[in-house]
């Protein structure tokens, strides 16, 4: 996937998390920054290092740019100790307190027990660590994470999320993380991107976007949001009347007149079986039971799929079966686009 117009900048300490499609190009640009891709234009720049820059021909080879890198296959040498792997990129700069290093890193991974063994003897979550151990251990000016939890199950992988967080806020380490999935880039980011077609959307505080998406395609990819097109035009103090297809609304603010689409989260939604003024038709196209007791009612419409809280869900409707969703106005966003 080719990647265009991005810029960016990570401070010092911090963590990006990138979400989005697989395809969409977040593993290009990783190894774009990584130096195993090159670019055709552009520059970057790593700490006070310029690693690249195409108009002045540089292009620091990249074992020279001082990054670590997790991959989502852990990529361990198999025939080496956990202790040998992590020692490898010490032993190959020659740094001399090695040892101790490696034994700081076990530690904080809580892997010092399992230093004598190989990475066969180990689980997969336990690979992991050794993997981020590895990539952590000579200390690099930034750590690429390239989707390292995505081939382990749910909870084990929530654990690892958080102690990898954990850690990058005790090292105070600068991270790129790439994820598909929006509850890891959510939960793990200072900041966080969202990527599509080799392009940022969107860009700023994981809290920010989820509540205030700047455009339809974070509104739907991020927030789950139903977007809806129509028409605005003022209405009373305070109050902006949309007018769609399937009725008209009263949302709060203030909004020029004109076309706009309608962003209504999740939250505000719920579930009738009966049309009504106002209610986009749908259909159950399933049911989701979360850990915490409430089911999600998955309804796909024309503007595409909603995940509607439910308590009982078999006092909505059953797989396949026409539904209607209705929802509260005062919590929705009006985007210009």
């Amino acid at each position: 996937m080719a990647i265009e117009e991005i810029s960016f900048e990570v401070p010092d300490g911090k963590l990006l998390s990138i979400l989005g499609p697989s395809g969409s190009g977040k593993t290009t640009l990783l190894r774009c920054l990584a130096g195993i891709e090159t670019p055709d234009s552009g520059a970057i720049k790593i700490g006070s290092k310029t690693v690249f820059d195409a108009s002045k021909g540089i292009d620091v080879p990249p074992e020279e740019r001082g990054i670590g890198m997790v991959f989502q296959s852990n990529a361990l040498w198999p025939h080496m100790t956990v202790k040998k792997n992590v020692a490898y990129p010490l032993e190959i700069r020659g740094v001399k307190d090695a040892d101790a290093r490696v034994s700081e890193v076990l530690d904080l991974l809580k892997m010092a027990s399992l230093a004598g063994r190989f990475p066969s003897e180990i689980s997969g979550g336990e690979q992991q660590r050794v993997a981020i151990a590895r990539a952590i251990v000579y200390r690099p000016s930034l750590v690429l994470l390239d989707e390292p939890f995505s081939n382990l199950d749910a909870l084990l992988r929530e654990s690892l999320r958080d102690e990898l967080r954990q850690l990058q806020l005790r090292l105070d380490m600068t991270m790129v993380y790439v994820t598909h999935d929006r509850v890891d880039a959510l939960s793990i980011g200072d900041q966080m991107a969202i990527m599509s077609e080799g392009k940022f959307m969107a860009y700023g505080s994981p809290g920010i976007l989820l509540s205030s998406p700047p455009n339809s395609y974070t509104a739907r990819f991020l927030g789950g949001m139903l977007v809806i097109d129509g028409v605005a035009s003022p209405h009373g103090e305070g109050f902006v009347r949309v007018s769609t297809k399937f009725g008209a609304l009263d949302v709060p603010g203030r909004h020029p007149a004109g076309d706009v689409r309608l962003c209504v989260p999740p939250s505000a939604c719920s579930l009738v079986r009966d049309q009504r003024s106002g209610s986009v038709p749908g259909t159950l196209s399933g049911v989701v039971m979360h850990p915490s007791g409430y089911y999600g009612m998955r309804v796909t419409t024309d503007y595409g799929t909603v995940e509607v809280n439910s308590t009982n869900p078999e006092e909505t409707a059953k797989l396949g079966a026409r539904v209607y969703v209705v929802f509260d106005a005062d919590r929705c966003l009006l985007l210009d686009e």
